[in-house]
């Protein structure tokens, strides 16, 4: 899988047309706690992700502990595998 980033204003477009172009199906949503909704990212994300399977993962502490990526990893370990990663946040 290719890592992609982008800062900028057109960023949600560019997510849009991405998940598009390589006909993503399911994203696992890495994001924190709070700032997810205030920063209106669950508002602009909804309608891109509408139709696609997603989950979100957000219960860790701010600069996760490996303790942390564990649990995370053995939870979504049962899932099936996911097309694309989506991480929205302060990049701890």
């Amino acid at each position: 899988m290719n890592q992609n980033s982008h800062i900028g204003d057109d960023g949600w477009a560019i997510i849009s047309r991405y998940l598009e172009e390589q006909a993503i199906e399911s994203v696992l949503l890495v994001t924190g706690k709070t700032m997810y909704a205030a920063s209106r990212a669950e508002v602009r994300l909804a309608p891109i992700l509408a139709g696609k399977r997603a989950r979100r993962v957000h219960e860790f502490e701010t600069n996760p502990k490996i303790e942390d990526i564990r649990r995370i990893l053995e939870d979504i370990s049962q899932d099936e595998p996911y097309d694309a990663i989506i991480a929205v946040g302060g990049g701890s």
